[in-house]
């Protein structure tokens, strides 16, 4: 993770060392293609870090764990206001299906993490002017809560290897974004912990649909 970590500090560096040495000679439009790159680099090093002190605290048993009835539409609206302008600049549209009555019972907290780290993943890896569904069905007495995306898909080999911290592998996205898969651990470390169950189904070329289960809200958890 650490030498995973060092990528976007890298970048960070060599872009700013090379506007403080050349921006006099430089034409608008390069500086502000040097600045999106700067921006990329930060956010995609602040994103590391807020997972990484995520999964340690995760680790120690030091996220408290507090699941309340939670209307899944209002956090959908704050993860899509978050990721708006991600999407955004690849022409991507974030879509969201579920039936009005659906209510959770969940750690708010964690239930965004989990959302914010699938739906960002599938930006990633989707082609410009694509779309990113999120869908929930109920089955029993679990919410299934489903992301799906046509982008460039996962080979059944790498499949089995997307939840484990030692079996880590990274793939650019479609613009060449880069990742380290931990959000995946994190994603699963949570769902774990409201008793559900995380899993992928995809195929090379096709896209991927990432799907996990959340308690249903019951008036017996009042």
């Amino acid at each position: 993770i650490a030498h995973d970590l060092k990528n976007p500090f890298n970048a960070l560096i060599w872009f700013s060392d090379l506007l403080m040495d050349n921006f006099k000679n430089m034409e608008p439009q390069e500086i502000e293609e040097q600045l999106q790159m700067l921006s990329n680099a930060s956010h995609q090093a602040y994103n590391l870090l807020e997972d990484l002190l995520l999964w340690s605290k995760a680790q120690q048993g030091k996220i408290t764990f507090v699941p309340q009835k939670i209307i899944i539409n209002n956090i959908f609206d704050e993860i899509q206001s978050n990721l708006e302008n991600v999407a955004a600049k690849k022409s991507i549209s974030i879509k969201f299906e579920d039936s009005p009555d659906t209510v959770l019972y969940a750690d708010s907290n964690m239930l965004k993490t989990i959302l914010r780290n699938l739906i960002s993943n599938a930006i990633k890896f989707s082609p410009r002017g694509s779309d990113v569904i999120v869908r929930v069905d109920k089955e029993n007495e679990f919410a299934r809560i489903s992301v799906s995306d046509k982008g460039i898909g996962i080979s059944e080999k790498n499949l089995s290897r997307l939840w484990q911290l030692s079996e880590q592998f990274t793939t650019k996205g479609t613009e060449n974004e880069d990742g380290t898969g931990l959000g995946l651990v994190l994603c699963k470390e949570f769902v774990d912990k409201h008793g559900g169950k995380i899993w992928a189904v995809s195929e090379p070329g096709k896209g991927s649909d990432f799907m996990f289960t959340i308690p249903l809200f019951d008036k017996k958890n009042e």
